[in-house]
Formats: C-alpha cells, sequence, structure tokens
C-alpha cells in the first residue's frame, strides 16, 4: 500500500519526483469520483482508523495511563 511516485528531470538536469496521485497520469480514484469532494475520509482509511483505536483499547490500562501522563 505505498505510494507510486513520477520521477522527471528538471530543465538544469537536476531529477525530481512527484506523487503520481498529484497527476493526471494515474487513474482516478472512484471513490473520489462518487464522493463528488462530499466526504473528507476514504472508507479504507476509516477502516485503518477502526483497527488502530480497537489496538490501542487492547493495551493494558497502565501502559495506557503512562503514554497518556505526556
Amino acid at each position: 500500500m505505498g505510494t507510486e511516485w513520477i520521477q522527471f528531470r528538471l530543465p538544469n538536469g537536476h531529477l525530481s519526483s512527484i506523487r503520481a496521485d498529484w497527476t493526471d497520469l494515474c487513474t482516478v480514484d472512484p471513490f473520489v469520483t462518487l464522493s463528488k469532494g462530499r466526504a473528507h475520509f476514504k472508507p479504507k482509511d476509516l477502516f485503518l482508523l477502526v483497527e488502530l483505536i480497537n489496538s490501542l483499547k487492547k493495551r493494558p490500562k497502565k501502559a495506557r495511563r503512562r503514554h497518556n501522563a505526556k
């Protein structure tokens, strides 16, 4: 689930790169097309958030208190 990058050469000869999803070179995410900018989060990201929250809930209370004490 990595980010794809496009590499290109600048006029001065230096090699540079940009995220592929910031260009028109990759396919448009169907969710982005269907949501028409109305959704703040993608379903995939929300599922990952639920997994993170559930894993944090399973941590011992002592470990949670120590982390939150900062």
